[in-house]
């Protein structure tokens, strides 16, 4: 197994780890309100580990995938590796500093929000930034595809983010929950695709 494969291999895994994580999370933790409330608060109490297991597969995996980028086009570095080692950071921080209540301090409550708007906002840019070094294929369709979607995702998610003091949205969970599952299968395909074949453009 070469290097390109390796790396694809250890994204596919992690991966489908965190997407377990998250649908078992919400099967263990049933008592929430799972439309309302954001994964985040599911990393909280009991068996919340599971959870911050997944967010640090989840970042490793985005991590990783700059390091495929680098591997097979050392040109993307300057925009779509940087994008993608980004936003494996904000969903670390995510991992690293849990959820707050509004009530808590702004300082307190900061690096797990900066973290969030990192993640959302840096994963499709690295998608848009991606497109030249993939060949002309379904995958690549897909890739602009999923980047607009979770670009329209993010500026609604921060919108109501914004907003949420005077008017809170019953459905804000479940939108964050589709984002987050759709990023999460690009990566599994992202990854399945890479091990079978050289989806980059030659160097």
């Amino acid at each position: 197994m070469n290097m390109n494969s390796k790396f694809a291999s250890f994204i596919f895994i992690i991966s489908l780890i965190f997407l377990a994580d998250v649908f078992l999370i919400h099967f263990i933790k049933s008592d929430l309100e799972w439309s309302m409330v954001t994964l985040s608060h599911y990393a909280l109490g009991d068996f919340g580990y599971i959870i911050n297991v997944g967010f640090y597969c989840f970042a490793t995996a985005e991590i990783a995938c700059a390091a495929l980028l680098i591997l097979n086009s050392p040109r993307s570095i300057v925009y779509s590796a940087l994008f993608f080692t980004l936003a494996g950071i904000g969903a670390l921080l995510v991992a690293v500093f849990p959820v707050q209540p509004p009530t808590a301090d702004i300082a307190t409550r900061l690096p797990h929000i900066l973290g969030a708007i990192m993640q959302f906002m840096f994963f499709p840019l690295a998608l848009f930034a991606i497109d030249s070094y993939l060949v002309d294929s379904h995958m690549k369709s897909y890739t602009r595809l999923t980047g607009y979607v979770t670009f329209i995702f993010f500026v609604i998610l921060l919108s109501l983010f914004i907003v949420k003091s005077k008017y809170q949205f019953p459905y804000f969970g479940l939108l964050e929950k589709i984002d987050i599952v759709l990023i999460t299968i690009w990566l599994i395909i992202f990854s399945y695709l890479s091990i079978r074949s050289n989806i980059f453009k030659a160097r």
